[in-house]
């Protein structure tokens, strides 16, 4: 099982919504997608597919659907890495 940094996976959430990672890292980990990144169902799925091929995992649409905020994937990676 590899361990992933949550700066790793902040680097990935940054490139999609185009800010860098320690923007990510300094808004916390409790930054919501929809309300801090106006990210909408389509951005999600974007999102869960780079994070996929960035770590070569995968990850379940149940679970990508329940992303609410940074901390959720971080968790999500974490558990699956």
């Amino acid at each position: 099982m590899k361990d992933f940094s949550r700066y790793e996976i902040a680097e990935v959430i940054a490139d999609m919504f185009d800010l860098t990672a320690s923007e990510i890292v300094s808004t916390g980990e409790y930054s919501n997608f929809q309300k801090d990144f106006e990210a909408d169902e389509f951005d999600m799925m974007e999102l869960c597919a780079r994070l996929e091929d960035e770590f070569d995992i995968k990850i379940p649409p149940e679970v990508e659907q329940g992303w609410a905020t940074v901390h959720d994937v971080y968790k999500t990676i974490e558990s699956l890495g």
